[in-house]
């Protein structure tokens, strides 16, 4: 194989690396999102007034960075990583080197643009993830501050 199919090879398995590693993240913040949300559950039985409405809207708010994280975590379907069967590149004659590993690195220049494309959705989403979960914790923060009683 020529070096630039081998480095090709090499970014594409970086950036598939790189998607096991953000749904890690994004499963980490939906569990953060969870134990947050049980806990303003939890305080919003003995909540009054202004209290009660702050910590209503970081309940609100969790729900939405919960379904940011089902967003984010959806799994995505990157299709073929390539072909197996080399008379498919060119009907039933068996292909040279150069159309083998041409069709090859075709193949992977179109896996690696569908990884792309759902490393910056799950980017995205992660980021809205983690900026929804710091306005719910800011908002119950907020409630905590106007208790009256220490809890």
């Amino acid at each position: 194989m020529s070096k630039q199919f081998e480095a090709l090879s090499y970014v594409v398995g970086l950036r598939i690396a790189d998607l096991a590693n953000q749904q890690l993240r994004a499963g980490a913040l939906a569990a953060a999102d969870g134990v947050l949300f049980g806990f303003a559950a939890s305080l919003i039985s003995g909540a009054k007034g202004s209290e009660r409405q702050l910590i209503q809207m970081a309940l609100g708010i969790l729900v939405l960075a919960v379904l940011t994280a089902s967003y984010a975590l959806w799994p995505a379907h990157l299709g073929p990583l390539g072909r197996t069967n080399p008379a498919a590149i060119t009907g039933n004659t068996l292909p040279n080197d150069d159309a083998i590993e041409n069709s090859m690195m075709a193949d992977l220049s179109s896996t690696f643009d569908r990884v792309v494309a759902v490393a910056g959705r799950r980017s995205f989403a992660l980021a809205v993830q983690v900026v929804v979960t710091s306005i719910a914790f800011g908002l119950l923060l907020a409630a905590a501050l106007l208790s009256p009683e220490p809890r």
